[in-house]
């Protein structure tokens, strides 16, 4: 009689054990399979949030040859436009013999004189080329690079590049 209700009894048990095993494995399934959704969505989204991030050439209008002082102001070349943020990384003067030329940021001082000596990011006293160190200077949107020029002889030429991105990226970069 006790080998008959073993018998019935392990009968009892296999079904609810593998009934019981496949909706746990389903479970466990699902939960990875949603948890690997999120993570290809996060994924994609970062590499569309960084396929803004690029490096553009910095070039602008020359102060003419014959000036011997003067601005050179380019608002749509000079600095980035709305919803972005330029990370300058080299500025270059050249083509001329004498003179300096200093490059600031942003408009002319509060007591509208020119230039706003608060913002001077470099003076070249000879052509040369200026590397900025690490994430040293951000231009943010409405802000642009305007170069002040004094005692030239020859054409003053404006060059450098930055790396730009939508504005939403600037606490990742820095980090």
């Amino acid at each position: 009689m006790s080998s008959v209700l073993d018998q019935l009894a392990e009968s009892w048990r296999e079904p609810a054990i593998e009934v019981e095993a496949g909706a746990s494995l389903e479970i466990t399934l699902g939960k990875l399979a949603a948890t690997l959704g999120r993570a290809e969505q996060r994924e994609q989204a970062r590499r569309l949030r960084y396929s803004s991030l690029h490096t553009i050439p910095i070039t602008g209008p020359p102060l003419a040859a014959g000036l011997a002082a003067g601005a050179i102001s380019s608002p749509e070349t000079f600095g980035p436009h709305d919803g972005f943020i330029w990370h300058l990384t080299r500025l270059t003067a050249n083509g001329f013999t004498a003179g300096s030329v200093t490059a600031y940021i942003g408009e002319s001082g509060a007591s509208g004189t020119v230039p706003n000596y608060q913002n001077a990011l470099v003076t070249w006293n000879s052509a040369g080329t200026y590397f900025f160190g690490g994430v040293s200077t951000i231009l943010l949107p409405h802000d642009r690079l305007i170069f002040y020029c004094s005692g030239i002889t020859g054409t003053v030429l404006i060059g450098g590049q930055a790396i730009e991105m939508v504005s939403e990226l600037l606490p990742e970069y820095l980090l």
